[in-house]
C-alpha cells in the first residue's frame, strides 16, 4: 500500500543517515589520529618551546662574552670582538632557519633581540677599540716641499707610505682604508694576512687585498671594485652602490646595498637585510698563491652557498625575494683582476 512504501522509504533514509553518521565518526576519529602520529613524529628541534630555549642560551652566552670583553688582552681584542660578531650572525642565521613553524611574533622578538645585540657588540667595540685613522701621504706635496726649501727635511715618521698602492701601518691588529677617490689600491699578502680590515668612504677606487684576510668591515662605498683573497671569518658590508665584490669567507653579511655585483664563496648562508638589486656569482677571482691562502685561512674550497642567499626582510616563502637575484651564465665576469695586476 501507499502507506507501506512511504514507511519503507522512511526506514531506507534513515539507514542512510545512520550509515552516514558513521563514515563522518570514521574517518573524523583517523583525522584525529593522524594528527596525534604526526606530533609524535614531529622534530623535536623544529616546535617553539626547543627554539626559545635553544635561542635564549645562545643569546645569554654571547651576551656573557661580551660583558668579559673590558677584561680581554688589548691586542687579542679584535680577534675577540670579530668572534663575538660571527656568534651573533649565526645566531641571527638560526632564527632565519625557524621561520617555516614560527609565529609573526616570534620571529619579530628573535630578529629584534639579536639587532640589539649586535649593536651592543659595535658599541663595545667602537668604547674598548677605538678606530685608528691612516692618511694616504701624496707623494706630490712631498715633492713640492722639497722644491720650496733648502732646509734639510727632518726626520721620517714611522708610518710612511712607499707607494701609493701599499700601505705601512702601525697597528698589526688593523688596517684602515677610507677617503679615498679614484685610487688603485693594492695590499699584497704579507700586508693583508690575518688582520682585520676596514674599509668606509671610497668612491670610484680598485682595491686588491690578494691574500688571507682575518676579517672585514666595509661601508659606503661608490663604483668600486674590491677583490679580496679568502677570509677566514666574517665579513660585514653595508652602505654600498654600484660596486663589484668578490671575497671568500666563512660568514658574508649585506646590508643596506644596492645595484652591486657579487662573486662569492661562503661556508654558512650569506645574509642581506634592506638590500635591493644585488646579484651574486661563483667565486671566480684567481691569482698566485691562492690555494694556499685558502688553506691558511681554513676555508674549504669543496663547501661554498654562493647561490643560497636569506633575505632577513623577505619572510615569504611562496615567492623569491625581488632585491636579490643570480646573475645568469653569460653576465659574470671570468676575469676579475685588472690587466695591470
Amino acid at each position: 500500500s501507499k502507506f507501506t512504501r512511504m514507511v519503507d522509504t522512511q526506514d531506507k533514509r534513515a539507514m542512510m543517515d545512520m550509515k552516514m553518521k558513521e563514515r563522518l565518526d570514521t574517518r573524523q576519529a583517523a583525522s584525529v589520529e593522524d594528527k596525534s602520529k604526526r606530533q609524535d613524529q614531529l622534530n623535536p628541534s623544529e616546535t617553539v618551546a626547543y627554539f626559545d630555549a635553544k635561542f635564549q642560551t645562545e643569546l645569554s652566552a654571547i651576551k656573557q662574552r661580551l660583558d668579559g670583553a673590558a677584561s680581554q688582552p688589548q691586542e687579542g681584542l679584535a680577534t675577540y670582538f670579530d668572534r663575538l660578531s660571527a656568534e651573533a650572525a649565526t645566531l641571527q642565521q638560526y632564527v632565519t632557519e625557524c621561520t617555516l613553524f614560527l609565529s609573526q611574533h616570534n620571529l619579530k622578538s628573535a630578529l629584534n633581540a639579536v639587532k640589539a645585540l649586535e649593536a651592543q657588540v659595535a658599541g663595545e667595540r667602537d668604547r674598548l677599540l677605538p678606530r685608528k685613522k691612516f692618511a694616504f701621504k701624496g707623494l706630490k706635496k712631498a715633492a713640492k716641499s722639497d722644491e720650496s726649501s733648502t732646509v734639510p727635511a727632518p726626520a721620517p715618521a714611522p708610518v710612511t707610505v712607499p707607494t701609493p698602492a701599499s700601505v705601512v701601518i702601525a697597528d698589526p691588529l688593523a688596517l684602515v682604508l677610507k677617503d679615498r677617490t679614484g685610487e688603485h689600491i693594492t695590499l699584497p699578502a704579507d700586508e693583508v694576512a690575518t688582520k682585520s680590515i676596514e674599509i668606509s668612504n671610497l668612491q670610484d677606487c680598485t682595491v686588491l687585498l690578494l691574500g688571507p684576510v682575518g676579517a672585514m668591515h666595509i661601508s659606503k662605498m661608490v663604483r668600486c671594485q674590491l677583490l679580496v683573497g679568502p677570509v677566514a671569518r666574517s665579513v660585514f658590508m653595508s652602505d654600498c652602490v654600484g660596486c663589484t665584490i668578490a671575497v671568500a669567507c666563512q660568514q658574508l653579511r649585506i646590508h643596506t646595498t644596492t645595484d652591486t655585483d657579487f662573486y662569492i664563496h661562503v661556508t654558512a648562508r650569506a645574509i642581506i637585510e634592506h638590500c635591493s638589486d644585488v646579484r651574486f656569482g661563483p667565486y671566480t677571482l684567481e691569482y698566485p698563491g691562492l690555494n694556499d691562502h685558502f688553506v691558511q685561512a681554513s676555508l674549504d674550497r669543496a663547501i661554498n652557498n654562493w647561490d643560497k642567499i636569506d633575505d632577513f626582510f623577505w619572510l615569504r616563502t611562496d615567492a623569491p625575494s625581488p632585491h636579490w637575484r643570480l646573475l645568469a651564465p653569460d653576465e659574470r665576469r671570468t676575469s676579475l683582476l685588472p690587466s695591470s695586476s
